[in-house]
């Protein structure tokens, strides 16, 4: 009879060792998993969308001349952020409005990505992608500087053209970067 109580108490024993290791195991299990999922939202986040247009030095073509010209005549950031949201977010189909989906995307605060065309690149502070989204706004600036019903022309052209020069500054790409992140957050 102690034998069989000792054999029962070392089999309990065992069967304990063996529960833990098992709920180590099922609890390693479950955090593998939980990683692969995430893994998984990721890659879904960065498959190619037809949807999106690509971030590039390219000449921003915008039929609303008049648009472009007030938002130029403002001078200030808000109103490139206008020009850049209906380029790079918005489409016309068939007369419709279709909402694009957004070519930048950020992780952390300084940890940007954007879409070439192909792939999702890396880009830290944002450096790239204020630099392209600048370049793309003066060229379209460049090409809509004159005069259009303005009773001081020359002197609003040439305030203009020291905003379209001041667009090549740090200080104005850091500012784009910060519209860029609050637009973002918006979306």
């Amino acid at each position: 009879m102690n034998n069989e109580i000792n054999i029962q108490d070392i089999l309990s024993k065992q069967f304990e060792q063996m529960n833990k290791v098992l709920e180590t195991i099922n609890t390693k299990i479950d955090s593998i998993d939980e990683r692969v999922t995430g893994m998984e939202e990721k890659m879904k986040e960065t498959i190619y969308s037809p949807d999106m247009k690509a971030l590039i030095n390219e000449k921003i073509v915008i039929d609303d001349k008049d648009m472009i010209f007030k938002c130029l005549c403002t001078n200030d950031i808000s109103s490139d952020m206008k020009i850049i949201k209906d380029y790079y977010l918005n489409k016309t189909v068939d007369g419709e409005n279709v909402k694009l989906l957004c070519p930048i995307k950020y992780e952390s605060y300084r940890k940007f990505y954007f879409w070439n065309g192909q792939k999702w690149i890396v880009d830290m502070d944002g450096y790239y992608i204020s630099k392209i989204l600048a370049d793309n706004l003066q060229r379209l600036y460049l090409r809509n500087n004159n005069v259009r019903g303005i009773s001081d022309k020359m002197e609003k052209i040439f305030e203009n053209q020291k905003y379209i020069n001041s667009m090549k500054t740090d200080k104005y790409k850091r500012l784009l970067v910060k519209e860029i992140r609050m637009m973002i957050n918006c979306m």
